[in-house]
């Protein structure tokens, strides 16, 4: 399933709703990867503060059908599934932020609140250079969103993440979050990837 969300008028007859903004939302829709949702940044401006936090920008682009460039975004889903209640949600995600620390070959790299994105990959300027055929030149960005440390795709062929309890994720042009330990094989499965395999392991502050 592809989802895309704009928000704007429309026309409506007995049967149908079409018009420029119906036409951004397909548009979206197409642009998503499977499982993923996309929304412009008007349909972004007007949504709760609670629920923008887990919005992501990827990028701008020209659609068909409209003049301007529109800006994308992504949204982040809750793996804990948990529903906060708006006046405790910051007091809740404040303490969802601790320590990552990865691991690649005889690199360690710590991330903690304050750490700013950082990008992974074989381009010489990623705060984590992976020499790997399988990876991209900027793989993958691990950031903090919705104060959560989060592994965002950017690849070609994609970012395998197991976690300690065997639970593998494949990301394509998709975000989740690291809350566990495990390790992360870009562009390739674990598996057939022992040499350039990055070690995280999450602990709280």
């Amino acid at each position: 399933m592809r989802i895309g969300f704009h928000i704007g008028p429309v026309i409506v007859t007995d049967d149908d709703v079409f018009g420029a903004t119906v036409n951004l939302a397909s548009r979206l829709a197409a642009l998503a990867s499977p499982g993923e949702v996309l929304m412009s940044r008007s349909c972004v401006d007007a949504l709760h503060a609670a629920y923008r936090s887990n919005t992501q920008r990827l990028n701008s682009a020209i659609v068909k059908g409209s003049a301007d460039a529109v800006e994308i975004y992504r949204t982040l889903g809750d793996p804990e599934n948990v529903t906060v209640a708006v006046g405790q949600l910051q007091h809740t995600l404040e303490k969802r932020v601790g320590i990552l620390t990865l691991t690649y070959q005889e690199k360690q790299i710590i991330l903690d609140g304050a750490t700013g994105p950082m990008l992974m990959g074989r381009d010489p300027g990623c705060g984590l250079i992976v020499i790997s055929d399988w990876a991209s030149r900027r793989h993958a960005t691990l950031e903090i969103q919705n104060s959560r440390f989060t592994l965002t795709d950017h690849s070609t062929n994609g970012t395998f993440c197991l976690d300690d309890n065997q639970r593998l994720q494949v990301l394509k042009r998709q975000a989740t979050y690291l809350l566990t330990s495990g390790t992360i094989s870009l562009g390739i499965d674990p598996i057939q990837n022992q040499d350039n395999l990055i070690r995280y392991e999450f602990s709280k502050n």
